[in-house]
This record gives structure tokens, C-alpha cells and sequence, in this order.
């Protein structure tokens, strides 16, 4: 059944559900936000904040040390799945989600190609094209490629993504079909972090490569590829703005992890191998969707019975399962006033009675105003790898409650300044306990945030950008997060020669209060608790500067720049420092031809 389903994500893995842009407009949505993204070509600050390794301001989240490597998070996470998966991070969190990959709508060839620099060796390359051949068909094609050494020894990432989407209506729009396909895969030497402390913090080896590190012989590998397709047919045509559509959705998920060490701290304690120990994971699902909708102009109303079907495990133990379930979604848009209702259910087996119910309204009475509010309840299965995992180190077998969520999130908006906030509550919550086993909590807790940002204009072209996170936890021996994540951005402004040259320069100021993190478990790739060392409470200042000439831009940033004029305690997480000072640069070329 295994080759089977493996065979049949190969041949549909093209495909993926999403949304048809109107082909008057020119732009990108995806299945996750139809709203209308058009292309920006200006230079600003959001330029600076996006040049990264995935192209988003990773505000509250910092990678363990290299480019490509595993980032964690600095705020309370947590979301509610219904449908079969794994339930960890990890590495994982770098993959883009097939609900992410965009569906472009152009009038002439567009694409982009970006570079950005490694640690000590290695490069970050991005690249991209979509294309109408006919106005009712386009084709976008995504493909990067990360791989940097590190500083430390054994500290190397590789990673590689793929993109595709696709979208074709007929003329009169009677059949449509929109597809895509989300490919991920990290290589990877883990180093395990630094063995003594000490070492760096006395700054005893400049030369990273000679600090002692806890692993010298350990790899990970890991891969994502999602895909699926959407197909609708207008049954009925009410009139020039209503319609009946039936639909069919059908979706493919393979993800899996592997792990070989020689270092005796897997090796002596092996269950099953002897000298190498060899780990993996993996889980293949797929799931079909068919049901109706009633298009109203600004008004959509689906409802749809679903199918899914997944096969999990590894050598030692396999489980698979048939689950049903139910869909339901009203939208659209009254005026100013944006709503969105969903509600999703499964009715059999281990996933009987887990359903998910989510609202939001959002209201802008001016371009320059928003405010939004949202609310989601759920009841959901433990991810399927917290459940049940044998491997040579660690084996258990759980049979976890259902955990139950509920969260409130709002924000406003005005101009340059913003307020968001989120409050959650759940019961049963899972995580990884101090010996790096899953664990569930007996009870509630609670988990909170508040969110302020401000851009304020100090003197004509000179701005400070500021983004202040406060959040807690009512459970804070389960809930490790700091109370106060900072990032301060002071910058400058400047076009010369007729706006034919952009400039910014700046200092970016980050800091997050100390607390006592989770640290990093290569073997599973989990972030569990310890309760032995405290980071954070430390300044971490970046100069940078961006420079655009048409449709060039050219990016420059010194990271860490005060290294050495305070102490040595920048760190990630437990053992994994941050990087020390280092030159970055990067561009970015867009052609419209």
C-alpha cells in the first residue's frame, strides 16, 4: 500500500487547490489568503525585514545558529489540526505549505533572482518565474537552494525547495482547475550544540571550528513534498453574479525524518542497532473532498464531505486508518465588512468527534485604518509522533486525550501604529518533558500576548521602528517563554538622481528578557524542556543598508556588531549560540519583460 500511495503522489504531485484571480487584475493570491497581493517594487524597511533565508519578517523567531538551521520560536504556538500529522516542528518549520504557494496572474513574463551570503561558507540562492502564456492559463515556477558551513565544527545545513502552481478557466469560466506543488528537503551535520559554556564565554577560541561541540558523527534528513488539486464545474447559473459549483478537491502528503549517528551518546545505549544506530519516520496521507458551492458575487457558501486516509510509522510499527468528515465555509464582504466562518469535523475512529470551528470579521473604514477580530475552538488528537515512536533511544506508546483549544486574537491598525493581541486556553495541552518524552498535561492553562508597533518620523527622512511583544503563560514550568521579545530599528531614508537610486541605512536593535528555554534534541529534532540554564537579557545590533537602482537592489548588513563590548552570552538556545559578528550581503533582480 506503501508504494501505492507513493505511486500516486508522483503522478498527481502537480496539482494543489487554490484560487482563480480575476484576469483583469495583475498580482498573486493563495489558498490560504485570497486576498490580492500585488507586486511590490518599491525599496522600504519591509525590503530590509524580508532578506532572509524565507523571505518573511521573522520577528519572535530566531534560527539555532546558521542559515537554514532549525528556528524556534520566542512565542507560544500553538494550532489546531484535525487532519493526520506528525504534531512536531523542527526543521519542519522551514517548509513553505502548499497552501502558502502562491497562483499568479500576469500580463507580461515576470520572476526574480536573490543571493544572499552564508556563515563562514555557503549562499542562499532564490529564483523565480510565472507567465500567462493565454490570459486564462499561467505557470509559476519557484526554486531555492540554502547551504551554508556554520561556524562551529559540524555545523553545515543544506536545504532545498521547490515550487510549482499552476491555474486554467475556460472562456466562460464554466470549468476551472488550479494547482500546485510544495517540495522541501534539509540535509544536515548536527553539532549538538557546544559541550562547555565556559569555552565561549571567555571567548577562549575565536576560531569557532576548535570549541568542543557534543556531536561528531550525527546527520539528519528530512522531506516534505504536499500537492493536490481542485477541480469546479458551474451546474447552475442563477444569474450574472450567482452560480452553483460542485467541487472536488483531492491532496497528497508525504513527510518524513531520518537519523544515523555513530556518537555514543545514541550508540550506548542503542535498543536494536550496534556501532550506528539508523532512525526515521514517516508519514503519507491523502484526502478527498467533494461537495457544492453557491457563489453570490461577494458572498461564497461550500460545504463538503471529506475522505482522508493515512499510513504512519516506521520498521518497527505501522498504523493507517480510514477517517470521514465534514466541511463548511461562508465568506465575503458587506460593505467595508470582510467575514469568514469555517467549521471542519471528523466522525470515525481514533479522530471521532475532534472538529475545529473558526470566525473572523474585519472592518476597514479607510485605507488607513483596519481592525480585526477573530476566534477558533477546537478539539483535536495529539500530533501522531507524540502518540507513538520506537526508535533506538526513545520508545513510547500513548494514548493522549483529546487536547482542546480555544483562542482570541484582535488587532487594530492606524497608519504606521498597531496593536494585536491573543489569548488561548487549553486542556490537555502535550509537550516534551525534561527526559525529551511527550508528556500531557492534566488540566488547563492559559497563554497570552500583546503586540504594540510604531513607526515614528523623527526628522525628515530619519524614522524609528519599533516592535514590542509582552506574552505569558498562567503555567510557566510548561510554558517557556521570555516576557518581553524588543526589536528597535532606527533608519534613514534617502532618494537621489530623480529616484533613480534608493537608499536605507540603519541600526536594528534586538533583544528578548531572560528565561529558562527549551533546548534542541537532534535525534527527533524537538525542542524540550531543562530546567538548568537561563538565556536571553542580552543586545544583539545589526547595521545594514539596501541600495535600489531600478530593478536592482543590492543589500548589505553587519550582523552583531557589538560583539566583545559586552558579555558572551548571546544564545539561541541551551548550547547554541547565536552567530558572532559576521559581513552579510545579498541582492535581488526583478524583470518584467
Amino acid at each position: 500500500m506503501l508504494k501505492k500511495v507513493t505511486l500516486l503522489f508522483l503522478l498527481t504531485s502537480y496539482f494543489v487547490q487554490g484560487q482563480i484571480i480575476d484576469t483583469n487584475e495583475i498580482g498573486f493570491v493563495t489558498s490560504n489568503n485570497s486576498t490580492l497581493q500585488h507586486f511590490d517594487t518599491t525599496l522600504s524597511l519591509e525590503s530590509y525585514l524580508d532578506f532572509n533565508d524565507y523571505f518573511k519578517d521573522d520577528f519572535s523567531i530566531i534560527s539555532l545558529g546558521n542559515q537554514g538551521d532549525v528556528r524556534r520560536r520566542l512565542s507560544f504556538h500553538s494550532t489546531m489540526e484535525l487532519n493526520p500529522n506528525l504534531g512536531i516542528d523542527g526543521y519542519f518549520k522551514n517548509d513553505l505549505k502548499v497552501g502558502d504557494v502562491p497562483f499568479y496572474n500576469v500580463k507580461v513574463t515576470t520572476g526574480a533572482f536573490r543571493f544572499l551570503n552564508g556563515y563562514q561558507k555557503g549562499q542562499m540562492f532564490n529564483g523565480f518565474i510565472t507567465l500567462n502564456p493565454i490570459a486564462r492559463l499561467n505557470v509559476y515556477l519557484s526554486y531555492e537552494r540554502i547551504n551554508s558551513r556554520g561556524r562551529y565544527f559540524n555545523q553545515e545545513n543544506t536545504a532545498d525547495h521547490l515550487h510549482l502552481s499552476t491555474r486554467y478557466s475556460t472562456k466562460q469560466d464554466a470549468y476551472r482547475i488550479t494547482g500546485a506543488l510544495s517540495w522541501n528537503k534539509f540535509n544536515n551535520i548536527e553539532y549538538g550544540g557546544i559541550v562547555n559554556d565556559s569555552d565561549f564565554a571567555t571567548n577562549k577560541y575565536s576560531n569557532r571550528e576548535l570549541v568542543d561541540v557534543n556531536l561528531l558523527n550525527s546527520f539528519s534528513k528530512l522531506s516534505t513534498a504536499e500537492s493536490s488539486i481542485e477541480q469546479s464545474l458551474r451546474v447552475v447559473n442563477l444569474d450574472s453574479i450567482t452560480e452553483i459549483r460542485a467541487f472536488y478537491n483531492f491532496s497528497l502528503k508525504n513527510q518524513y525524518a531520518t537519523f544515523r549517528s555513530t556518537d555514543s551518546a545514541f550508540t550506548q545505549n542503542a535498543i536494536f542497532d550496534l556501532g550506528e544506530i539508523r532512525d526515521s519516520i514517516r508519514i503519507q496521507s491523502l484526502r478527498n473532498v467533494i461537495g457544492i458551492a453557491l457563489n453570490m458575487g461577494k458572498q461564497l457558501l461550500k460545504a463538503g464531505i471529506s475522505q482522508s486516509y493515512y499510513i504512519y510509522g516506521n520498521k518497527y510499527a505501522l498504523q493507517r486508518e480510514n477517517i470521514y468528515g465534514l466541511d463548511l465555509s461562508v465568506s465575503g464582504l458587506i460593505k467595508r465588512f470582510g467575514y469568514d466562518f469555517r467549521f471542519q469535523n471528523q466522525v470515525n475512529g481514533a479522530y471521532a468527534g475532534s472538529y475545529n470551528v473558526n470566525a473572523a470579521l474585519n472592518y476597514g473604514p479607510n485605507k488607513n485604518t483596519k481592525f480585526v477580530i477573530s476566534a477558533s475552538h477546537g478539539l483535536a488528537n495529539a500530533g501522531l509522533f507524540t502518540q507513538q515512536y520506537i526508535s533506538n533511544n526513545f520508545v513510547w506508546l500513548n494514548s493522549f486525550k483529546q487536547i482542546m483549544q480555544t483562542r482570541v486574537n484582535g488587532s487594530f491598525d492606524y497608519k504606521r501604529y498597531g496593536i494585536q493581541f491573543g489569548v488561548s486556553h487549553l486542556n490537555n495541552y502535550v509537550y516534551f518533558n525534561q527526559q525529551a518524552i511527550p508528556e500531557q498535561l492534566d488540566g488547563g492553562l492559559i497563554a497570552y500576548n500583546i503586540d504594540l508597533n510604531a513607526r515614528i518620523k523623527i526628522l525628515k527622512g530619519v524614522f524609528l521602528d519599533n516592535k514590542i511583544r509582552y506574552h505569558g503563560s498562567d503555567n510557566e514550568e510548561v510554558i517557556r517563554i521570555p516576557d518581553w521579545v524588543l526589536r528597535s530599528i532606527l533608519f534613514y531614508e534617502v532618494s537621489t538622481f530623480k529616484n533613480a537610486l534608493n537608499m536605507h541605512f540603519g541600526i536594528e536593535f534586538n533583544y528578548f528578557s531572560s528565561f529558562t528555554s527549551r533546548t534542541f534534541l537532534p535525534a527527533t529534532t524537538v525542542m524540550y524542556l531543562q530546567d538548568q540554564v537561563n538565556i536571553g537579557n542580552f543586545p544583539y545590533f545589526n547595521f545594514f543598508a539596501d541600495f535600489k537602482i531600478k530593478d536592482f537592489v543590492f543589500f548589505v548588513r553587519l550582523e552583531n556588531i557589538t560583539q566583545g563590548l559586552f558579555d558572551y552570552n548571546y544564545y539561541a538556545a541551551p548550547s547554541y549560540p547565536l552567530p558572532d559578528f559576521a559581513f552579510r550581503f545579498g541582492a535581488t533582480w526583478r524583470f518584467f519583460n
